[in-house]
């Protein structure tokens, strides 16, 4: 059986600076809990990774994921 993953959002007026870095840590997406999860890390699920950030404080105090 193939999995589908759709990921759709938007945010507008918001600049990024990306940063990549060779070890983040990496989960399986049946193990992935956003609530336990780092501030940043490596999705991985069949042959596809994806990298994700969340916001690590309250929205109000703009500091942006990165």
């Amino acid at each position: 059986m193939t999995e589908i993953l759709n990921l759709e959002g938007y945010i507008k007026g918001v600049t990024y600076q990306t940063f990549l870095h060779d070890n983040l840590e990496a989960v399986t997406l049946d193990n992935f809990d956003i609530n336990q999860a780092k501030s940043c890390g490596l999705i991985k699920f069949n042959s596809t990774e994806i990298v994700y950030s969340k916001w690590v404080s309250p929205k109000r105090t703009r500091s942006y994921p990165f």
